[in-house]
Formats: structure tokens, C-alpha cells, sequence
């Protein structure tokens, strides 16, 4: 599989305060690849700097082959990288249809947005029970899903969940990462950050281990058990 992102030495910064400390990283087409990391480990700030919403200090950002360091947030999505932030962000006051509708914004999207709108609700069948609701009104699990079938609704080629397990019942992320798995297999990469650790293993081709804004290891999944690194930043051992 070729390289769709890669990531090399990029150093973030917050005003004075340094974030990210020379990441670098890959995702290959088709991957599920997680990012984990404890709190304050740098993993959002990496999504912002890809997303074009925070700017590099330093290193390059790669997606296709193309340099997209210093591109403008607005005009990723055109490329085929979409990225649904954490706490979902919905429009709480339009309806399921509009907030979805909101996503088709990329040009070479438009002409497919009722193709697409079809596809969402039949990964999403809930949304389609509510497409008439304002956004506002649904459950969190509902509002998560409503924020990644809004990702979607791009085509990406590449969609970036942050945390998209955050606060919701057990019975509800097990269908989210059922959800995330359909995903991948509708041909679309994914570059995943969540707590939920291991039903995220159960899910991830491959995982990079962030602690203080740096890589600390990288790996398959069921190497995890034996890394000291993630012993220390996940169990404190």
C-alpha cells in the first residue's frame, strides 16, 4: 500500500508554548491507523496541524504526494481529507438533512450530494429516522454520527475522527467502531484518535504511541501488550 499522508518532523507550537516535537507518521492507503496518547500527548494538536488549523513550526505535511503544509483549512476537503474534530461540532438549530447538505461543499462533491445523502443514511439509519430533526435535539451517539456522516458527505479519501467515542454508552461505541470498520471498507482511510483503547486495537491495522509531543513507538496493534512506552504513558507501570 502506497503512503496517502505522511507526516515528517513537524514541530506545533501554541504561542511560546511548543506542543508537538518532530512527529512524524504515516498512513497508508486503505489503514485504519490510531493514534494514542495521554492527555496533553500532542494527538489533537497533530489533527489541527494536518487539518491546516494550526500552523507548523517546522517539518512538512505530505497528502498524495503533494506538500500540504501551508494550504488553508477550507481547501483540504477539495483534496479529499476531512477531519470531524472532537465534541461534533453540529449546526444544533438545522436539521440532520442541512448539516449533512453542509458537508457537499467541495465542488467536485456537489452534483452527488443526493447520491451521497443516501449513502449516509444507509450507514447511518437513524439519521434517516431523524433527517427532519434539528441536530440540537439528538442524542450524543446521534450527534457523533451526524458529525462523521458530515465528513463523509466530501468523499474523502482520507477522514480524521478525533475522539469520536467521547462521552457516549458502551452500547453506542460498539456500533461506532462497527461503524468505523464499514468505513475503511467503503474504501476510505482512516486516521482515528481515542481513548477507548482497546476497542480501538481491535479495529487499528497499525498504531502510533504519542507522549510529551513526540512519537515514543509505532507498531501493529498486538504489539501493545509488550511496549514499554505505552506500559508507562497507558498503565503508569
Amino acid at each position: 500500500m502506497s503512503d496517502l499522508l505522511s507526516i515528517r518532523q513537524i514541530d506545533v507550537s501554541y504561542g511560546d508554548v511548543q506542543v508537538v516535537w518532530g512527529c512524524s507518521l504515516d498512513v497508508r492507503q486503505g489503514e485504519i491507523v490510531a493514534l494514542f496518547g495521554g492527555n496533553g500527548a500532542g494527538k489533537t494538536t497533530t489533527l489541527r496541524a494536518i487539518s491546516g488549523l494550526v500552523p507548523l513550526q517546522g517539518g512538512q505535511i505530505l497528502f498524495q504526494g503533494q506538500d500540504i503544509s501551508g494550504l488553508a483549512a477550507h481547501r483540504l476537503p477539495e483534496l479529499g481529507l476531512t477531519h470531524v474534530p472532537e465534541g461534533r461540532h453540529v449546526f444544533p438549530q438545522m436539521s440532520v438533512d442541512e448539516n449533512l447538505e453542509l458537508g457537499a461543499y467541495p465542488k467536485r462533491t456537489r452534483s452527488s450530494t443526493r447520491e451521497r445523502l443516501a449513502a449516509i443514511y444507509e450507514l447511518f439509519p437513524v439519521l434517516k429516522e431523524r433527517r427532519r430533526s434539528q441536530a440540537g435535539v439528538l442524542s450524543g451517539g446521534q450527534q457523533q454520527m451526524l458529525a462523521i456522516g458530515r465528513g463523509l458527505m466530501a468523499e474523502p479519501k482520507l477522514i480524521m475522527l478525533d475522539e469520536p467515542s467521547l462521552g457516549l454508552a458502551p452500547s453506542v461505541v460498539a456500533t461506532l467502531f462497527e461503524t468505523i470498520v464499514k468505513i475503511k471498507a467503503l474504501g476510505v482511510t482512516v486516521l482515528l484518535v481515542e481513548q477507548n483503547l482497546w476497542e480501538s486495537i481491535e479495529v487499528a491495522d497499525r498504531y502510533y504511541l504519542m507522549a510529551t509531543g513526540k512519537v515514543v513507538s509505532t507498531g501493529v496493534p498486538e504489539m501493545l501488550k509488550q511496549d514499554a512506552e505505552f506500559r508507562q504513558a497507558y498503565l503508569g507501570m
